[in-house]
């Protein structure tokens, strides 16, 4: 789990990184993509710390965690160039 905690603080600082540079040269993308991007990655951790989470309306639940964390990876490869970067995040 520290892993898991380890690559969401790490996106985390990266989008936070993405949405300073944004504000300077005033990108409306860069804005939409910080806001969307940081959701999923708080979300997926989420997932991958507290199990499965409950999704469908007529109460029935599916766990993702599999799913969670190739998303995560998925997402840090787009940063993969930074300082931080594990090559063990990097998907299979």
């Amino acid at each position: 789990m520290a892993r898991v905690n380890e690559l969401v603080a790490w996106l985390l600082e990266q989008i936070d990184h993405d949405e300073r540079v944004g504000v300077l040269v005033a990108s409306v993308v860069s804005d939409a993509w910080s806001e969307h991007s940081r959701r999923i990655v708080v979300q997926c951790g989420d997932w991958l710390s507290f199990g499965p989470q409950p999704l469908g309306v007529d109460g029935s639940g599916a766990s993702f965690p599999e799913a969670a964390a190739v998303i995560l990876r998925l997402l840090a490869v787009l940063y993969a160039d930074r300082p931080g970067y594990l090559e063990y995040w990097r998907p299979a």
